[in-house]
């Protein structure tokens, strides 16, 4: 959540806000989630982190955040002293946590490339029409989708998974 943002627009009142835009990527396969935050503060910083954990399924042994004021409060390369609440976070979870060093965007390397790609394949397992519901807040998934949406080459899968029916023959 360092800077980049997209625009979230509430069509009711025409209001346009920037949003921070949270962004996690695996390392060995690139895997990305991206989310939109409510705001910089600690309680979106844990909240995104912890919807990125829950879309991998798992667990990183070791997370390399960007050096965000909301995670860090001291940068060292060595022993950096992170936000209390997000320290609290990292131990539940079993998370060694090595902040990137400020600007040093190789620290961050699989995050940049994502980023600086021009394109992005986003999946869900979850029709779009429910995504409202799982967001909660509705101007937030208006922009989501608004952006993701009308502006994507869209492919919707009908009936069951290629995993399910090679379960049912035994392949």
């Amino acid at each position: 959540m360092g800077g980049a943002t997209i625009p979230i627009h509430n069509f009711s009142t025409g209001e346009v806000i920037q949003a921070p835009l949270f962004v996690a990527t695996l390392g060995v396969s690139s895997y990305t989630h991206a989310e939109a935050a409510r705001n910089q503060q600690v309680d979106s910083w844990i909240q995104v982190n912890m919807h990125a954990l829950e879309f991998y399924g798992g667990v990183p042994q070791l997370s390399i955040p960007d050096n965000t004021k909301t995670g860090v409060t001291k940068a060292c390369r060595y022993d950096p002293d992170l936000n209390p609440t997000y320290q609290e976070f990292a131990m539940h979870y079993g998370m060694g946590v090595l902040p990137t060093r400020p600007y040093k965007p190789r620290d961050k390397a699989k995050v940049e490339e994502r980023y600086q790609a021009r394109s992005v394949i986003l999946t869900s397992q979850m029709p779009v029409a429910r995504w409202h519901e799982q967001i909660g807040d509705p101007t937030v998934a208006d922009g989501i989708l608004d952006r993701l949406v009308h502006n994507a080459h869209r492919i919707e899968m009908r009936g069951d998974s290629m995993r399910k029916n090679r379960g049912k023959t035994g392949v």
